[in-house]
């Protein structure tokens, strides 16, 4: 995001290849939808472990107090 506010020759090449990159994986993941589903599930699957791990700190802290 620093990248494409900052006014330098550098920091648009680094936004153009941001940017480009994005593009690129978005049309792999296109082009071979069983990948573009296994990568959606691991999303899934990383957000359900987040929200387990947090329950899982949350408890320990209450048991401190």
């Amino acid at each position: 995001m620093l990248s494409g506010i900052l006014n330098s020759d550098i920091a648009i090449q680094v936004n153009i290849s941001i940017i480009r990159e994005f593009v690129h994986r978005q049309r792999f993941l296109d082009s071979n939808k069983e990948l573009s589903i296994k990568m959606k599930e691991l999303e899934k699957a990383i957000t359900r472990h987040d929200e387990k791990i947090n329950r899982i700190f949350q408890s320990i802290k209450m048991m401190l107090k």
